[in-house]
């Protein structure tokens, strides 16, 4: 960044402070905002932009310049009712490229409206300062100003853990918190130990089936999102979602980010925005003793547990980690290859699915639902096209059928009329004029009045 005059600000700082230390050089107040709520700390000294990035980020815990993503108007009503003269660096900037906009530390975008004036092009940070009544941000070109800072401190998110799958995996389940996307994201990293929001490519049918056994009416962000320039969803991980895994087959075009959710079963669905708050899913390998874990199952042994193996001679003590696998040994036996080959064989049967029982044969023949208003006015739309179309091909053919069995029946009936007007002659007598219509019937079978009739 380049340099600048060295003036005087506050700034902003966030994070989870210790209990034991009020503030940074107990220069300000903490101040609690928000639900749930979230504690700030508003210093009465100031420094420059980097020291309050460092100051924040020494906090005991976790602690960082503010991003009010999701806290801006909370923090500027409380700085415009108690110190609206001063001024507060947030982590408000842009990122290395100087030509791209500004946004928070945490990396999502700042909302247009959070701004009191356009942006310039040569400012690459920016602070909280009052214009007309209104308390917003102001961008600066000089980042080494002294201002006045606050720090945020982030709720506490408790988790319960549970191992699933083969292979193993822990997978820890947000029950008391609901967050966004991003914030979700950020409480799974900031775990003891390496954990981050779930990517479920290959226990996808475990933790769905966690989901739907304990909490049925939960939904739960995981780390599955459509990325800039991509056609395909992608866990975080990188790899592809399964079409399998989604309500309707398919993700709603317009939503990059999903979460999970039970609509009459426990899949993928998608989500306009990240900013809305759910329940979230971690994985990992956190590093927290095992009793801290609420309703957690687990494999392993319990911290400082001593695993005893005997043999004829010595006895071997070993102390097993927080998280290590259980050194248990495999017992020996003894069986006959025809026992063996029996059991093998048990163990293949019951292996063995039906597969016309099989989900995948039951959806090549099966219509999956579609309620979406959308969905159902294409379909109606559809059938009304379809109906156009046939009729019109077949419409001229069926009035062609239709006089050609008039004129069959019309036919049948002349000769029906002639052959009982015979009868009547054979028995009373022929008349010229009687032959005369008779012959004049006959010519005239086609019914056109007798325009073919001839003369006698």
């Amino acid at each position: 960044m380049p340099s600048a005059g060295v003036l005087s600000s506050h700034f902003i700082c966030e994070g989870r402070p210790d209990l034991e230390s009020t503030s940074p050089d107990d220069n300000g107040v903490w101040v609690p905002l928000g639900s749930p709520s979230r504690q700030f700390f508003f210093s009465d000294d100031k420094k420059s932009f980097p020291e309050a990035r460092e100051t924040c980020a020494a906090l005991p815990g976790y602690g960082r310049l503010a991003n009010l993503d999701l806290m801006f108007a909370e923090v500027t009503d409380w700085i415009l009712d108690n110190h609206s003269d001063r001024e507060y660096w947030v982590d408000a900037a842009r990122p290395e490229n100087i030509n791209e906009d500004f946004q928070w530390g945490n990396g999502n975008p700042i909302d247009p409206s959070m701004w009191l004036f356009q942006t310039r092009a040569s400012a690459f940070v920016a602070r909280l300062r009052k214009n007309e009544g209104v308390v917003g941000l102001g961008d600066t070109t000089s980042y080494q100003d002294s201002k006045y800072y606050v720090c945020e401190t982030e709720p506490e998110v408790t988790l319960e853990w549970r191992l699933l799958g083969s292979p193993q995996k822990l997978f820890g389940f947000s029950r008391t918190q609901s967050l966004g996307l991003q914030s979700a994201r950020e409480a799974c990293s900031r775990q003891l130990g390496d954990v981050t929001l779930a990517n479920l490519d290959t226990h996808f049918d475990d933790v769905k089936q966690v989901i739907l056994d304990n909490y049925p009416n939960d939904e739960f962000w995981v780390d599955a999102t459509l990325p800039a320039g991509e056609s395909d969803f992608q866990w975080g991980n990188g790899v592809v979602v399964n079409d399998s895994m989604w309500h309707f087959a398919s993700p709603v075009l317009g939503e990059p980010q999903a979460r999970m959710t039970n609509a009459r079963t426990v899949a993928l669905k998608t989500w306009s925005t990240a900013d809305k708050d759910f329940h979230f899913i971690c994985e990992g390998q956190p590093a927290t003793p095992l009793d801290n874990y609420a309703n957690a199952t687990f494999f392993s042994c319990p911290n400082n547990t001593t695993i005893t193996t005997e043999s004829s001679e010595d006895t071997t003590v070993s102390t097993a980690s927080p998280l290590a696998p259980c050194n248990l040994t495999t017992p020996s036996f003894n069986v006959s290859e025809e026992e063996l080959l029996r059991i093998l064989q048990s163990i293949r049967e019951n292996l063995l699915l039906d597969k016309r029982n099989l989900s995948a044969t039951i959806r090549k023949l099966t219509s999956a639902d579609d309620d979406r208003p959308s969905a159902q006015t294409a379909g109606g739309f559809g059938i009304i096209f379809i109906v156009v179309v046939v009729a019109v091909v077949i419409f001229p053919d069926i009035i062609s059928i239709g006089q050609f069995f008039d004129k069959k029946v019309h036919k049948m009936k002349k000769m029906k009329k002639i052959e009982t007007e015979r009868k009547r002659k054979d028995d009373g007598g022929d008349d010229v004029n009687d032959v005369i219509d008779d012959v004049s019937d006959i010519v005239d079978l086609d019914g056109d009045g007798g325009a073919n009739s001839t003369n006698v």
